[in-house]
């Protein structure tokens, strides 16, 4: 990898960090052999030369999307892992890279007004003075490191709760300290492959980081534990609710002071491809009429916030798929139960997330207190 001062900290860097750990699972092979294997590979949708490659893993080129599907899924058989679970892994961080890269403006000369003169003066006080950006609603941190964590107190004091994303790349840890960061979850990432093991470290590094701002301590020293129906909570915490989801190579936490807390994860692109019969257990009566009033181009990513704002909240009240969704009609900004009524304290969100991804939040507006049954 190149030092942090040839490629500074940001979405290219954590794009080559994947690219990285698969070369290194790969056995670290030679450019030639890197170059003929995928030469060899009728599977693959494209090939690279060797000074391609080169510049590639130096971090010199951002080469473009099947290029770097190729070299993944190259690297990943030579590892021995599943190529199109990789993929999944590398896929939302080679776009966050590509968007950062055609979102970043070209430098253009200025044109400065004659020194001395009015507008001159006008000129150089508006260089002075930058009015400070609005804080992003999901703040995206890349590593414990991150400046951004800074904002996270900010957030919990004006607001109670706050969103927390980041990619899965950023939150691995050394081997020598992944048993202790995991503490009582070391077990469960013994047990699975390399791929699985890569996302439930980086998620859980990411929640655990995230309490632990917010609690003044050290990630390895809280305990995740988990309620009958899977849902996660801080051992021996009982001011602060917390929740994980993670979709590819993103994850996301939502942390809260005011009550339950609940965050779904998923792709921007929308339901399209899902089964009719997958769809009737997320729509409600009232839900299906909402969209038949919209164009239909508009209707998937609909549906894909209607799913989302659903999910988040049944995995606030740890319920799951358990609670049907169609039970669950959602009107405006508010979620209805049918059966129940309308409980009026939780409040509904969806957001972009630098990942390309939409990040659902459901959040309750109540005090947590001695009727918390979470343990």
């Amino acid at each position: 990898m190149p030092s942090e001062a040839d490629l500074p900290l940001g979405l290219h860097r954590a794009l080559l960090q994947a690219l990285h750990d698969l070369y290194m699972a790969a056995g670290r092979p030679g450019l030639r052999a890197i170059e003929e294997g995928m030469q060899e590979d009728d599977e693959l949708p494209a090939t690279m030369k060797r000074d391609t490659i080169s510049r590639v893993l130096k971090g010199d080129h951002l080469p473009d999307l099947l290029q770097t599907k190729a070299l993944t899924q190259h690297l990943a058989r030579r590892a021995g892992h599943d190529p199109a679970r990789a993929w999944e892994d590398v896929e939302p961080l080679w776009k966050a890279a590509d968007n950062d890269r055609l979102s970043t403006p070209e430098p253009q000369p200025a044109h400065r007004p004659r020194p001395g003169t009015v507008l001159d003066a006008l000129y150089r006080l508006d260089e002075a003075y930058q009015p400070p950006a609005p804080p992003p609603v999901v703040l995206s941190v890349d590593g414990p490191k991150d400046g951004g964590w800074a904002e996270l107190d900010g957030r919990l004091r004006q607001d109670g709760y706050a969103l927390v994303t980041g990619f899965i790349a950023y939150w691995q840890a050394r081997t020598e300290d992944v048993e202790r960061l995991l503490g009582r979850d070391f077990d469960r990432y013994t047990e699975q492959d390399a791929p699985e093991q890569y996302r439930f470290l980086g998620a859980r590094h990411l929640l655990k980081h995230t309490a632990a701002v917010a609690l003044g301590t050290e990630a390895a020293e809280l305990t995740l534990a988990y309620a009958p129906g899977g849902r996660p909570y801080l051992r021996g915490v009982d001011d602060l609710d917390v929740n994980l989801t993670v979709h590819q190579g993103e994850a996301a936490v939502g942390i809260s002071r005011i009550g339950r807390i609940g965050v779904s994860l998923g792709d921007a692109a929308g339901f399209g491809d899902e089964p009719d019969t997958e769809l009737l257990e997320v729509l409600s009566s009232a839900d299906l009429a909402r969209l038949r009033s919209f164009p239909a181009h508009q209707r998937p990513a609909l549906l894909t916030d209607l799913w989302l704002i659903k999910n988040a909240y049944t995995k606030a009240l740890g319920q799951g798929r358990r609670l049907r969704f169609s039970q669950l009609r959602v009107l405006g900004g508010e979620l209805h139960e049918s059966v129940a009524g309308t409980d009026r304290e939780w409040e509904f969100f969806v957001h972009g997330t630098t990942g390309g991804n939409r990040l659902a939040a459901a959040v309750q507006d109540a005090d947590l207190g001695p009727e918390r049954t979470l343990q």
